[in-house]
């Protein structure tokens, strides 16, 4: 990317969609990746420095937490009965783009500082639809001494919340106090059912394992088997029967095909429990929901809204070091949320459950549990290392991505010895050559790092050709056999990412040289009626077993999905939507085409293209069906 030093004028559009780019030189686009002699692609000059900019980021929130208003930090402020901490729990140190889309904007303040800096021009003329954007733009020109001309603001768009039905949009729109409490009383009501599973008595021996987990992707047929058998587990229950090991299961209850209310939720724990010496034990964490608990979290909540005054003086503090941006605009309803919203009363509630529960389970001498480096992990954290349970362990069972920053902590953070420090595992295991790597990188220390085969992608690395002999046997759908290539499209949780990608599809020129079948995101259905230029099939079964028999797969960033079809040996196209980062597990992967926009995908369609594909062999993961690594850590 080359830039002009000494420019007069420069301008910015939130798009590259406008018609007024036509003409104009020195401009820059806020959303979409296509990089013309014309106009530049910030989210492109983002991806070309990527570490440098999540490092930026990084940092600017590990020193967020240190800033001291009234002789403490901002950390200090938020501590709750001297052993939890709601600034660990918040969504700041989260960091998660699916509930943080403002962090991406963050991203590109930046960006956007260091062209300035290094073009230096006299005055920024900006076309945007994002008032919020907007004027983080303007403070950021007025701060380097650049004057700053609105030009026109085109019709306003919701960032943050789409909004399903009134009630919603009244909600989003209530002060935060109030949207607390309903979620409070809502949670309550749904979940209070779950007190009623029947309490079988935990295992207390030394050769049993505690794992914490989601009661989700269930295995049905097993069930019905009375066997307990879960997708994010995969072997290592049948493992643990393997190794004469016990083991205490406690769930987040999450609505699912298999126990789609807290009923059936009710009857499938109990079922379970009939045998627990095969199946473990197993309860929700709401199981430990009860009235004196509803009252301490509503009674520190009152705590932390009477604090307000003091957390509103941390505005200024959202300034990041040898920066002129400041953050607060794009970062306050996070901020607030986390602070007086429903989060914040959600991690409180999360406090006291995982308080009481693990004061009452008998000592456990090693726990492992899924980690995502969510805000109720963190109170899962001190409650166990609290109660003085043994060793516990951290399972990424993903795969860490360049952009998710959930997974990047600075150094400072994680080395800081002090009783206010962020809470982090004994451990975390790792199952991938890349995340070893961005762990080890990003200053996580070495010595916490465990390594274990996968067990996501276990199946995948099994015989693929029984998979697609039982595959032949087993499933009704028809793949034609009439020279087109057959094409899998997956879904994202996002709306507008999938309709995105589908509209582009449907205007391919050469889209009827190809089969379409689409497998939507469980949380995000589509209507395939509204689709009418292409053909398009839809699967909602499985993939495990069909995914071979496709010759390309198109997915949107976000999705881990891709990596189950690159395993496969499948032609992947990655789709970007102009306002998304590339979240690709594949992003560094040469092989892989990212396409973006109806030229981008002409180009990766190209028959000759697909026809000459040849997967790459990459030793991703660590691997051996008889697991050693994994006996090691359980054992």
């Amino acid at each position: 990317m080359t830039v002009n030093n000494n420019i007069n004028s420069l301008y910015l559009f939130q798009s590259n969609e406008i018609d007024s780019i036509k003409g104009k030189s020195n401009v820059y686009i806020w959303d979409g990746y296509q990089d013309k002699e014309n106009y530049i692609s910030i989210p492109k000059y983002l991806d070309d420095n990527a570490e440098k900019f999540r490092t930026k980021y990084i940092e600017f929130i590990h020193d967020l937490g240190t800033k001291n208003i009234l002789n403490k930090n901002l950390a200090q402020h938020l501590k709750i009965n001297n052993n939890y901490n709601l600034w660990w729990m918040s969504l700041l140190i989260e960091k998660s783009h699916y509930k943080s889309p403002r962090i991406k904007d963050c991203l590109k303040l930046f960006a956007l500082e260091e062209i300035l800096i290094k073009n230096k021009p006299s005055e920024i003329n900006l076309y945007f639809s994002d008032k919020v954007i907007a004027y983080a733009i303007r403070k950021l020109s007025e701060t380097l001494g650049i004057k700053f001309v609105l030009k026109k603001i085109y019709s306003e768009k919701n960032y943050k919340y789409k909004s399903k039905s009134i009630f919603h949009s009244i909600y989003f729109k209530s002060p935060y106090i109030v949207q607390a409490l309903i979620y409070l009383l809502k949670h309550v009501f749904i979940y209070w059912p779950l007190r009623k599973t029947y309490k079988t008595k935990w295992f207390a021996e030394k050769k049993s394992i505690f794992f914490f987990s989601y009661l989700f992707h269930l295995d049905y047929i097993k069930y019905k088997e009375d066997k307990y058998k879960t997708g994010q587990w995969g072997p290592i229950t049948d493992l643990l029967k393997e190794l004469s090991l016990k083991s205490n299961w406690m769930h987040h209850f999450v609505p699912n095909p298999v126990i789609p209310n807290t009923k059936t939720g009710i009857k499938f724990i109990d079922k379970l429990n009939i045998n627990p010496n095969t199946n473990g034990v197993h309860q929700f964490l709401l199981n430990y929901l009860n009235i004196k608990i509803v009252l301490k979290v509503i009674s520190n909540y009152i705590k932390i809204v009477f604090k307000l005054p003091i957390f509103i003086k941390f505005k200024d503090s959202f300034k990041p070091n040898k920066s002129n941006a400041c953050f607060w605009y794009l970062l306050k309803k996070d901020f607030m949320n986390s602070i007086i919203g429903s989060k914040s009363i959600e991690n409180l509630l999360w406090i006291e459950l995982f308080d009481l529960a693990l004061s009452e389970i008998p000592y456990q001498e090693k726990g492992i549990y899924l980690q995502e480096n969510q805000g109720w992990e963190k109170a899962f954290i001190t409650s166990w290392k609290n109660h003085n349970h043994g060793k516990l362990i951290g399972l990424n069972n993903g795969f860490v991505r360049s952009w998710d920053t959930r997974f990047f902590d600075d150094s400072r953070t994680v080395k800081d010895p002090s009783n206010d420090s962020l809470p982090i595992p004994d451990h975390t295991i790792l199952t991938d050559h890349l995340s070893w790597n961005s762990y080890l990188e990003s200053g996580y220390p070495a010595n916490k790092l465990l390594k274990a085969e996968t067990i996501r992608y276990f199946d995948a690395y099994i015989d693929l050709s029984k998979k697609k002999q039982n595959f032949m046997n087993q499933n009704n759908m028809e793949f034609k056999n009439d020279n087109k290539f057959k094409v899998l499209i997956l879904g994202d949780i996002v709306f507008d990412t999938t309709n995105s990608m589908i509209k582009t599809i449907e205007n391919l020129s050469n889209k009827e040289n190809f089969l379409w079948t689409l497998k939507t995101h469980p949380g995000c259905p589509i209507n395939i009626k509204n689709y009418k230029k292409i053909k398009l099939e839809t699967y909602d079964k499985n993939l495990k077993n069909v995914i071979s028999k496709f010759d390309v797969t198109i997915a949107p960033a976000a999705t881990l999905s891709a990596l189950d079809a690159y395993l496969n040996g499948i032609n992947v196209i990655i789709f970007l939507s102009k306002e998304e980062l590339n979240l690709s597990p594949l992003r560094k992967f040469s092989e892989i085409k990212v396409v973006y926009d109806l030229d981008t995908m002409n180009q990766a369609f190209n028959p000759e293209n697909i026809k000459n594909y040849t997967p790459k062999k990459r030793d991703l993961f660590w691997f051996d069906k008889n697991l050693p690594l994994w006996k090691k850590v359980l054992s």
